[in-house]
């Protein structure tokens, strides 16, 4: 499971990737875990422009120009990979296709990785805070 730095990490860089791109599809070859419909998925975020790429807690929320927010939880063994027009990463759960060509992959070979649409807010801390010194 990646520990919070490393979703800290991976935010900032997809950030830095994937900002201002359009979702051109999403495929969701594993849609167990998924929250709603694949067609639904596809209608919601299909035609949106990538606006910011954070970490909640231990997931990572891509949010789009429309407000709406794909939640990942990676899980235990949950990866995220970048590709070009096609993906050829194995047990993928989710692909977003970007209208460049580019794309990006969320895999997991125990296939448990959670891809949520606009997930519910959190009524508890989700950062860390620090100590307050005795």
């Amino acid at each position: 499971m990646p520990e919070l730095p490393d979703l800290q990490a991976f935010s900032h860089n997809l950030q830095k990737i994937l900002a201002g791109k359009t979702v051109k599809k999403i495929e969701v070859p594993n849609a167990k875990k998924l929250n709603v419909s694949v067609h639904e998925l596809n209608e919601v975020l299909s035609g949106q422009k990538l606006e910011k790429v954070y970490r909640e807690g231990k997931e990572l929320h891509i949010k789009f120009s429309k407000g709406n927010v794909l939640g990942l939880h990676l899980m235990l063994h949950g990866k995220l990979f970048l590709f070009d027009t096609k993906n050829d990463n194995k047990y993928s759960i989710i692909e977003l296709h970007f209208d460049d060509g580019s794309g990006l992959v969320l895999t997991d070979f125990q296939g448990i990785a959670m891809p949520t649409l606009n997930p519910e807010k959190r009524t508890y801390p989700t950062r860390l805070m620090p100590m307050p010194s005795i």
